[in-house]
């Protein structure tokens, strides 16, 4: 057989200016790949596996049409072959069940036919068909569609590829970006490079040129001397272009569970700088690495360059302030100005949190005088009833017993409402008392209840809170300065507390001798013993950024000094941290305490209230009982209960924002549990303070009325979720 002779390549045309750029020699397509073949003629599945085979391809074939997506998982083929027409399943129905698997969703699948009809080919299009051939077409034509499957697959094999590493690039960067420490960052890039198995990492850093430092990272540190250290300093002479003592070098070892050396060459690199490179280092890698694993070595040290750089940066930035006395000063002027503003900003943060135990008593209070406003109407009919009809019982449908008993409820209870919402705008009052300049007597007890008050809302969330608050003696000072003090510790203890924890925070007011002590104790992740010697420092945080300016701890420190009192803290990783205030008492003088009364549980029904207040739950029942049979539960875990054992439920309006379970998880377990209960769901809310409950909000739709609300809202509210006609219902008003 005479081969042809291959065509004279045609110039390219290439515009002025441009260079040609010549044809990449890889091609995806020309590596032999793995053939899967599905049919149930065994002559057919022997030819074409000797075609396949005969260009190099592994094949493996499938008789029984049933048992290919078994064979897919067991032998993962770059690309599938099968028949249409098979007596248990058709071509289209395996490549169907083959899309349902998410790792088979870009698999190639080529349809083998001699039926084109457009019923076949929309059947097959639909159930993900990426190719169609003729069975009997030829050798050849069969090994070009094979061909252009394979350079498909793996060319959407090395996009998946890039896009995983730029993924890994981004989190690293991230990641790098999250501090400021150097020996950290470079901690965090032998982290990303273990994925190359490598046996040891190097780093050399000049970057303080008055401490070089050698970092190692592998099972086993770097001796001195040895071969191994003299080479390493040579290459990075090389590569710093300067000269190194090894001497001067302080050395730091970080274990790293590598396996042992593998005396293979050294992947050296030097991190870009200006006008010349501060850091280098050395890589071993345990087997010689592929052209993509030094494309994203590359990218990790690239990503490595620019925090490092700020980390240098920062660390002057650092020896400068430490050196400026006129920085200090500076500071110290601004310092009345920080407090003021760091306060604002806590106001605005407990603002929501506010809001809604605002709106929470004024939902029941304006519920109730509506309620109070339909009792004074039906007492007008009963005087006008017994003075025109004298008849001597009024209608069954009146009951004015009941009435007369339960305005004073009614009445009692919307005083109860005002006066809560009087005592809350009182303590925000307090709280947001500005420093007066001077010292005055200030009860400590009422300080701490008031921002306790205000941060209920808010530690709600987070976590369970366990007062100990006993009779202390007054103390010398600036109330706003101290409601400071008591709300920066309280707010950092729960943010100390991991998510997914069930967080507890305890605080204590007691007196010691002549101290009044203040303690606030969580049982966080505890403070790392790295960072202890800095949690005073101004601007220094381990939180997120963006989530904290570092000047809460340092403010409150700097206040408990200007009353003359200490601040220390006792810490353990793992199980939490306990701060502890002690303060100068002015005098021994008991200050009573404030007593507090818990809430009691509530009842079930057609149309479903989910709240935590109780008030609020009985100003449900009086207010909409002449509209539904109306079930109350009090908190999330009592209204799950009450739904599990409703058979109807018609509407379930739900508070969001409750104590352990939220509105948020009394969704979540109706969508688990009770699906067709979803679109029943209507959100009562004195307004989401929380992300999580802005996004829910904003996400599921669901209808949401507002506290404090009108009765015509709720009303509308269930006349538009009932599905099936209205009922008869009698006119009862149950009591708590």
């Amino acid at each position: 057989m005479t081969v042809p002779k291959p065509a004279p390549p045609t110039a390219e045309r290439v515009p002025l200016g441009r260079v040609a750029t010549p044809p990449s020699p890889f091609d995806p397509a020309t590596l032999p790949g793995r053939i899967l073949v599905v049919d149930d003629d065994p002559d057919y599945l022997e030819l074409i596996s000797y075609q396949l085979r005969a260009a190099g391809h592994r094949v493996r074939t499938v008789l029984d049409p049933r048992q290919a997506v078994e064979a897919v998982a067991t032998f993962k083929p770059d690309v599938v072959l099968t028949d249409q027409r098979m007596p248990d399943m058709t071509g289209a129905q395996v490549c169907a069940a083959l899309r349902l698997n998410p790792d088979y969703a870009f698999l190639p699948v080529i349809l083998l036919t001699h039926d084109a009809s457009i019923d076949v080919t929309s059947a097959a299009v639909e159930a993900g068909v990426n190719d169609f051939m003729d069975k009997s077409s030829s050798a050849q034509v069969i090994r070009l569609r094979v061909k252009a499957a394979l350079r498909t697959k793996r060319l959407g094999d090395e996009a998946a590829r890039r896009i995983e590493e730029q993924v890994f690039l981004t989190h690293l960067t991230n990641e790098l970006t999250s501090t400021l420490q150097e020996e950290a960052q470079l901690l965090m890039a032998a982290r990303a490079l273990s994925r190359f198995e490598p046996a040891n990492l190097y780093v050399v850093s000049i970057t303080d040129p008055d401490r070089p430092v050698l970092y190692s990272f592998g099972p086993i540190a770097l001796e001195r001397p040895s071969g191994r250290l003299a080479q390493i300093i040579t290459m990075a002479q090389a590569g710093l272009r300067t000269n190194l003592d090894p001497d001067e070098l302080h050395g730091q070892h970080h274990m790293q569970d590598w396996p042992p050396t593998a005396d293979r060459p050294l992947v050296t690199r030097s991190l870009r700088a200006t006008p010349r490179p501060l850091v280098w280092l050395a890589f071993e890698p345990t087997h010689a690495m592929e052209d993509d694993e030094l494309r994203l070595f590359d990218g990790i040290v690239e990503r490595l360059a620019a925090p490092v750089e700020n980390a240098r940066l920062y660390r002057q930035v650092q020896q400068a302030v430490n050196e400026s006395s006129g920085t200090l000063e500076k500071l110290q002027r601004a310092q009345a100005s920080l407090v003021h503003n760091e306060k604002l900003a806590s106001i605005g943060q407990l603002a929501a949190g506010v809001a809604h135990e605002i709106n929470n008593p004024l939902a029941f209070v304006i519920s109730n005088l509506n309620v109070l406003r339909e009792y004074a109407r039906d007492l007008s009919q009963i005087i006008d009833f017994y003075r025109k009809a004298g008849a001597p019982e009024p209608p069954s449908t009146l009951q004015p017993d009941f009435l007369v008993s339960d305005l004073e409820s009614l009445i009692s209870e919307s005083i109860e409402g005002a006066s809560r919402v009087h005592g809350i705008v009182k303590n925000l009052k307090n709280f947001a008392h500005n420093g007066t300049g001077f010292m005055e007597e200030v009860d400590v007890q009422s300080a701490l209840e008031s921002t306790l008050n205000l941060l209920a809302g808010e530690l709600r969330q987070r976590a369970l809170v366990y007062r100990d608050i006993q009779s202390v003696p007054i103390v010398r000072g600036d109330r706003g300065k101290l409601n400071q003090v008591f709300l920066n510790l309280v707010v950092n203890a729960s943010q100390a507390i991991p998510s997914g924890r069930e967080g507890r925070i305890w605080v204590r007011l007691f007196n010691d001798g002549a101290d009044v002590v203040f303690q606030v104790e969580d049982n966080g992740g505890g403070i790392p013993a790295s960072v202890r010697e800095r949690i005073f420092e101004p601007f220094f945080t381990t939180k997120e950024q963006g989530t904290g300016t570092g000047l809460g701890l340092p403010i409150t420190n700097d206040i408990i000094r200007q009353h003359g009192g200490s601040l220390s803290f006792d810490t353990e990783e793992g199980r939490g941290t306990t701060f502890t205030v002690r303060l100068p008492a002015r005098d021994t003088r008991p200050i009573p305490p404030i007593q507090a009364h818990a809430p009691s549980d509530d009842t079930s029904a057609v149309a479903v209230f989910i709240d935590d207040e109780r008030f609020l739950l009985n100003a449900f029942k009086r207010a909409f009982s002449r509209t539904a049979h109306v079930q109350t539960a009090q908190g999330g875990e009592a209204g799950i209960k009450l739904l599990q054992g409703l058979q109807q439920v018609d509407v379930i309006f739900c508070d969001l924002i409750m104590g352990r379970v939220s509105g948020v998880d009394v969704y979540d377990w109706i969508a688990a549990n009770r699906p067709e209960l979803l679109d029943r769901f209507v959100v009562l809310t004195a307004g989401a303070n929380d992300e999580r409950f802005r996004s829910f909000v904003a996400t599921t739709g669901c209808k949401v009325i507002y506290k404090p609300f009108t009765v015509h809202e709720v009303v509308e509210a269930i006349n538009e979720k009932i599905r099936r006609p209205r009922r008869a219902l009698p006119h009862t008003v149950p009591l708590d």
